[in-house]
């Protein structure tokens, strides 16, 4: 039988620029890997999560603002990066939370401009 080893960085998704990271501590098997995946999906505003237990790392994709669909270009450039640095902190301290509640730590690794 031939098998096939993936190293951690090989096996890790390839989030978006737009995904949030987070270290995450206390996950010691696939269950808890899927336990914060599915803690980290039910937090309002993540539009998609993904968890890796070899690296400890969570990745949430933020799900799109309401009424972002009714938005104009020019509205949409209007937003500055203050509100859109605000959201993304503020969704970034539920995920923290949520984590923390299923019992395991997560911190948010906030990428640098």
């Amino acid at each position: 039988m031939d098998e096939t080893k993936m190293t951690a960085t090989e096996d890790a998704p390839n989030p978006n620029e737009g995904a949030l990271e987070f270290a995450i501590e206390g996950m010691t098997c696939a269950g808890c890997s899927a336990a914060v995946e599915r803690v980290v999906s039910r937090v309002e505003g993540v539009g998609k999560a993904s968890v890796n237990l070899m690296l400890n790392r969570a990745w949430v994709e933020p799900a799109e603002p309401e009424g972002s669909e009714a938005r104009t270009g020019a509205e949409t450039e209007a937003r500055t990066e203050a509100e859109t640095e605000a959201r993304t902190d503020a969704l970034a301290a539920k995920v923290v939370e949520a984590v923390h509640m299923a019992g395991y730590t997560a911190h948010y690794e906030k990428k640098k401009s």
